[in-house]
């Protein structure tokens, strides 16, 4: 059984600010639309934040505009994903709108759980929250190590191609506490596109929140489709 109809629209907000320029590369639009080529993305960025939201501080002043653009693009799409691990505005968000709304963390770590009970956490940088709420929500006590390329702060370091190595460094350390996979708690690395990288080099899963967020979606916007009429405005 397929999709009653094709063209389903995926809004993604992505919480690091970026030039005209970039956001026409649609960087995390383009891979989703890759995986899956019946949904087109519909991207929004939020503004004065170019290092993106790495730290507490950085969540607070985001988590506003996150809302913002979660109602202006409400009637535009049929599901909205948060690009960031952390979530940020995904509760608040959720009692705001109807239509499906997907946090990358969550997405990264309920993935996980379907491909093993021991789970590593390839963290963005060692600053608080160590683990996002809802990434600890869901993995529980099978959340069994995290660990962070050292010398990262932010988007801009982990975009360093100096920082290569820190990042198989920092997963390799995961996969001596003998995880069964690794979730990448961190949207900098789906832009990297390095989890097919690191589970070559390191031979366990490796799951891509950016991946796991739209496949998410796809699966509420399909279930939200098959429903009877009347379940849907209950």
């Amino acid at each position: 059984m397929g999709f009653r109809r094709l063209g389903y629209k995926i809004g993604l907000i992505r919480v690091r600010t970026v030039s005209d320029d970039e956001l026409r590369k649609r960087v995390f639009g383009r891979m989703i639309e890759e995986f899956f080529p019946n949904v087109k993305v519909v991207s929004y960025c939020i503004e004065g934040q170019p290092e993106g939201i790495y730290d507490e501080e950085t969540m607070r002043k985001g988590i506003p505009k996150i809302l913002d653009a979660i109602k202006k693009l409400e009637q535009e799409v049929d599901a909205i994903i948060i690009g960031c691990c952390s979530d940020p505005g995904l509760e608040e968000g959720r009692k705001l709108v109807r239509t499906p709304l997907i946090g990358a963390g969550a997405a990264v770590a309920a993935v996980a759980l379907q491909y093993g009970s021991r789970v590593g956490l390839l963290a963005e940088n060692d600053l608080p929250p160590l683990v996002p709420p809802s990434i600890k929500r869901i993995l529980g006590d099978n959340l069994i190590a995290r660990e962070s390329p050292r010398n990262v702060r932010d988007a801009y370091d982990l975009f360093n191609p100096k920082n290569r190595n820190e990042i198989f460094e920092a997963a390799e350390r995961l996969k001596k506490r003998n995880v069964d996979v690794i979730a990448l708690g961190c949207t900098g690395y789906s832009v990297l596109r390095i989890a097919p990288v690191l589970a070559e080099r390191l031979q366990i899963p490796v799951i891509d929140p950016m991946i796991a967020a739209a496949s998410m979606a796809v699966a509420m916007i399909y279930s939200k489709s098959i429903q009877p009429p009347n379940s849907r405005h209950e």
